[in-house]
């Protein structure tokens, strides 16, 4: 029996033994995915100073500063591939309560970034647009495409929600 065990024992060390060079020998190694991540804050817009002009309204200029509130509690969606409206939605964050919001161990590719003022969770100052992203938003729905390359992160997308004439 003890010259069994000791047969298995050696049987087993020349076979962990066997695989490590093979590995070593190879050079060859296998690297993790490199991890993307998209970050950014969901703010209160107000128009103080160099406020865009339009329509007779002036609009925030959808750019955070210190004195413009950041709104907490938002839900902020991520969706595979370019922005289209019937595009679902595959992970959901919350914003903190400095209102940033952060999607990580992201693979690299194409996303859609969404904040929707109609959130049942949420009271939006009222009324109000999405000053950013400009070009981009409806009266209740922003967005933003981004193409992420691997291991590459994409912060500071804003979304700035200005209420119509506040201050």
């Amino acid at each position: 029996m003890k010259t069994l065990v000791t047969s298995a024992l050696a049987l087993l060390s020349a076979l962990s033994l066997a695989v490590v060079p093979v590995a070593a020998a190879t050079g060859s190694t296998v690297a993790a995915p490199l991890a993307s991540s998209i970050s950014g804050t969901v703010f209160q817009d107000y128009c103080k100073v160099n406020c865009v002009a339009g329509s007779g309204l002036n609009r925030g200029n959808g750019v955070p500063n210190d004195a413009e509130l950041r709104l907490a509690n938002m839900w902020v969606g991520l969706a595979h591939g370019s922005c289209r409206p019937s595009r679902p939605v595959f992970k959901w964050v919350k914003t903190n309560a400095s209102g940033n919001y952060s999607f990580t161990g992201l693979a690299a590719g194409t996303y859609c970034v969404m904040v929707n003022s109609r959130q049942s969770s949420v009271a939006f100052p009222r009324p109000g647009v999405w000053s950013r992203p400009s070009g981009r938003s409806s009266y209740y729905l922003a967005s933003y495409t981004v193409y992420l390359a691997p291991g590459k992160s994409r912060g500071s997308l804003y979304f700035g929600w200005d209420r119509v004439g506040a201050l």
